[in-house]
């Protein structure tokens, strides 16, 4: 589900595994207490390995606040709440996705108590669906355990994987993702020689003949689909880091322009590269195991 958070692909997974009734809890997305992370969170947490004499986490939370333009939302609490076009992308997915969704039967709720008032969602306390799903999960649970069991007593030995065949596969698989990053590599040197093209100023002839090169091999990379599919899982970090680093109001020159660009290529490249090399290692130590 195009959304870019997590919070949006949890929302579109939970609908086509059939849940007719969704809670959404801890979205308010907005800069609530003038904060970008709550207290707790991951990208919080993070800081603690970062903050050093010269970046304060206070720093951070300032850059995050200031990178785009001040946007403004209702409230949950009623009034305005502060927020930025990022946050606002993923409030527009869930205004247009939740009516579609209530119109086909399904109810949605918000649990989240401050922040940007999603349109069509039902706003009610936490407190309201703690006190009833203790007694619905015991109610569940037997049901549950019936389920596996038929799947059990129905499963048959050709519906097993047969290890041989995947491990060839797995081969294979790291085999096609050694060629692929062979062209990330390039990708990664080719845009740090555009990028000290922009950053001297030196648009010439050897400048355009790198541009010409690397659209070719944006177009060798975009030819893989079932690599970029594998890749897709973990390339969502990668995304969200040039997005927060994309600084909307720089100058609108060619020049910022064009150093912009070659920044958020190769910021694309060495991500896709390091999250193919970890693959790699992954997928070479599940064989390395297999043959002791």
């Amino acid at each position: 589900a195009f959304g870019g958070s997590v919070s949006t692909n949890a929302y579109d997974f939970a609908l086509r595994l059939g849940c007719t009734r969704i809670v959404l809890l801890g979205q308010d997305l907005a800069f609530t207490g003038g904060q970008a992370h709550a207290r707790g969170a991951v990208l919080e947490d993070r800081l603690n390995l970062k903050e050093s004499r010269l970046f304060r986490r206070q720093l951070h939370n300032y850059n995050q606040l200031s990178a785009l333009p001040v946007r403004w939302l209702p409230g949950i609490q009623g009034g305005q709440v502060r927020t930025n076009d990022k946050l606002i992308m993923f409030y527009q997915w869930f205004s247009r996705r939740i009516p579609q969704d209530v119109s086909d039967g399904i109810r949605v709720w918000n649990a989240t108590t401050v922040g940007a008032l999603i349109p069509h969602a039902e706003q009610l306390q936490l407190s309201y669906f703690e006190s009833r799903s203790e007694s619905r999960y015991k109610a569940a649970l037997p049901n549950v355990q019936q389920v596996l069991q038929v799947i059990e007593q129905n499963s048959h030995p050709e519906d097993q994987i047969n290890q041989n065949d995947f491990l060839s596969e797995l081969r294979t698989l790291v085999e096609e993702l050694r060629d692929y990053r062979s062209l990330l590599h390039q990708g990664v040197e080719l845009a740090g020689e555009i990028l000290a093209h922009v950053d001297a100023s030196r648009f010439t002839e050897d400048y355009n003949a790198r541009l010409k090169r690397m659209s070719e091999l944006d177009e060798k990379v975009l030819s893989k689909p079932e690599l970029s599919e594998l890749l897709s899982t973990a390339i969502q970090g990668v995304i969200v880091r040039i997005t927060e680093n994309f600084q909307i109001e720089s100058p609108v020159t060619d020049d910022g322009s064009r150093r912009a660009n070659a920044i958020q290529t190769l910021e694309l490249y060495q991500g896709l590269l390091n999250t193919t090399g970890d693959y790699m290692r992954g997928f070479r130590k599940v064989l390395m195991q297999s043959s002791l």
